[in-house]
């Protein structure tokens, strides 16, 4: 066997090795945008859905309520944006506007929620790289829905 082949033979398991660490160094890295994604998925759906259950109209008055008023007021829809939420954390901020031109007779709701999202361990590296100032990730989701 010539010198040459000799001194490849444990290049490529070298390599190979180098290459994986490599790999999973990036993967760990980046692990926690997708659950940061996740939580921005979960956060809309809860604003839909909160701003759904703001313009509804029961067919009959809702009990302890005046016969005239059928529509949720903004507390019940910030704890039903609140419960619907299912992701991680708490929100923070709930705010409900009840105004909007484009709907007809201005029997709209808009839902903005915020939470905020721990990127774990890796924090650090985020603040350095410029994607956030600090350990965590704050996330906001808005929806308006119309009443029909």
């Amino acid at each position: 066997m010539s010198r040459s082949c000799r001194d490849q033979r444990g290049a490529a398991a070298l390599e190979m090795g180098l290459m994986l660490g490599l790999l999973c160094l990036v993967m760990l890295l980046l692990a926690p945008l997708p659950y940061a994604m996740l939580a921005k998925i979960k956060l809309e759906r809860a604003a839909g859905q909160a701003a759904r259950f703001a313009t509804q109209t029961p067919d009959r008055a809702r009990p302890g309520l005046p016969a005239g008023q059928r529509r949720p007021n903004a507390t019940e829809v910030a704890l039903e944006a609140v419960g619907s939420y299912r992701g991680p954390g708490t929100p923070t901020a709930v705010s409900v506007v009840t105004a909007d031109a484009t709907c007809p007779r201005n029997k709209a709701a808009t839902v903005t929620m915020q939470t905020s999202v721990d990127l774990g361990p890796f924090a650090g590296f985020y603040q350095l790289v410029g994607i956030t100032p600090t350990s965590s990730m704050t996330l906001s989701a808005s929806a308006t829905n119309c009443q029909e």
